[in-house]
C-alpha cells in the first residue's frame, strides 16, 4: 500500500467519524503527496 492509499483510507475513516479537523489535515496531506509525485516523476 502506497502512503497516498494510507492516507486516502483514514482520510475516509475521519469522514465516517465525521471528524473534521482530521480529515481537514489528511487532506492537505493527501495534496502535498500528490504534487510531490507530480513534481518527483521523471520527463
Amino acid at each position: 500500500m502506497s502512503k497516498i492509499e494510507i492516507v486516502r483510507a483514514a482520510m475516509v475513516t475521519a469522514m465516517k467519524n465525521k471528524d473534521k479537523a482530521r480529515k481537514d489535515s489528511l487532506s492537505m496531506l493527501l495534496s502535498a503527496l500528490k504534487t510531490l509525485r507530480s513534481t518527483s516523476a521523471p520527463p
